[in-house]
């Protein structure tokens, strides 16, 4: 039978590992976002004719957007990885607690608490700018796409010929 100690390590394991797969999942899904919005901006713009002089400024804050997109998602794995290391830190604290208070070892038992929600607090400020950040970059592809577009479907055919 798994002693309490094996089964707290395993539940470490898991949440190290889920924090992972979200952050992964994530960062795909934004720099796969910006960074085909970002590609496919001058192929459309080529496509639509569009003159580049007439367009930079609504091209370059579209590209502007998707570029802060790519920065939001990478922030958001940096998060993620560093939310579950700390999480995997506290939750080994509540390990050393657990076993300091079946010891009787209360001064030690204490300080693992403290330690515990001290890296619990950073644990949650992660969490919550690696959330932040994911919607960021989602926000960024959808201005950078809305300026994008506004230079392409406002500037179509201006290219001379």
């Amino acid at each position: 039978m798994a002693s309490e100690e094996d089964i707290a390590r395993s539940e470490m394991r898991l949440n190290y590992e889920s924090a992972m797969r979200f952050a992964d999942t994530i960062i795909k899904a934004g720099l796969t976002l910006n960074g085909g919005a970002l590609v496919a901006l001058p192929a459309f713009a080529a496509l639509f004719r569009v003159d580049p002089t007439r367009a930079t400024c609504l091209i370059a804050l579209g590209a502007g957007f998707l570029i802060c997109g790519l920065l939001a998602s990478t922030a958001v794995a940096g998060l993620g990885y560093f939310g579950a290391t700390l999480a995997e830190q506290r939750d080994g604290h509540r390990v050393g607690q657990a076993q300091a208070e079946a010891h009787k070892f209360m001064e030690a038992a204490q300080a693992a608490y403290r330690d515990s929600a001290a890296t619990h607090n950073k644990v949650v400020l992660y969490r919550t700018l690696a959330a932040v950040a994911g919607f960021s970059s989602f926000l960024f592809f959808v201005l950078g796409v809305g300026f994008g577009g506004w230079a392409l479907m406002g500037f179509a055919g201006t290219l001379p010929n």
